[in-house]
């Protein structure tokens, strides 16, 4: 049988949980989106292709730097609300000492905090497909261009 006392350190642990995935799903959706807006502006200058690397179209690599920055921008957003959201929680426990101590789940401040947790993840993703789809055409293509036609 699940006394209160368990359930609450059941909550603790996995609210726990929950912030510690949360931040790394937050750094990782960062250094990625970084990561492909330097290589994508490593193709688009021609600094890989100068290397030995592969000649990628700047076109097919705009995409995935505009996905990668709405990732970062969404990154930010959901900061900006979460503050704007503690601020309001804040002045209502300041205005009434017999408020609740608690966030209102309902306000839009609250909810547009997590709306663009979702999206960054959301950028994030669809700009490293694009960016790998993108690689991945390319060399396609520069392997059919080499083989040639056949026989």
């Amino acid at each position: 049988m699940t006394t209160a006392s368990d359930r609450k350190d059941f909550r603790k642990r996995v609210s726990d949980d929950l912030d510690i995935t949360t931040a790394a799903l937050t750094d990782r959706s960062r250094v990625i989106s970084l990561g492909i807006v330097a290589l994508c502006w490593a193709f688009i200058i021609g600094e890989l292709p100068k290397t030995g690397g592969i000649k990628v179209p700047a076109v097919n690599l705009l995409g995935p730097i505009f996905l990668a920055l709405c990732a970062i921008l969404s990154d930010w957003l959901q900061f900006l609300f979460g503050y704007f959201s503690s601020l309001g929680t804040l002045r209502a426990i300041e205005a009434d000492p017999n408020a609740a101590n608690e966030y209102d789940v309902s306000s839009l401040r609250y909810r547009l905090r997590f709306a663009m947790f979702y999206a960054k993840q959301v950028f994030c993703f669809a700009a490293a497909i694009w960016f790998l789809l993108a690689i991945l055409l390319t060399l396609l293509s520069a392997w059919a261009v080499a083989t040639g036609p056949g026989p």
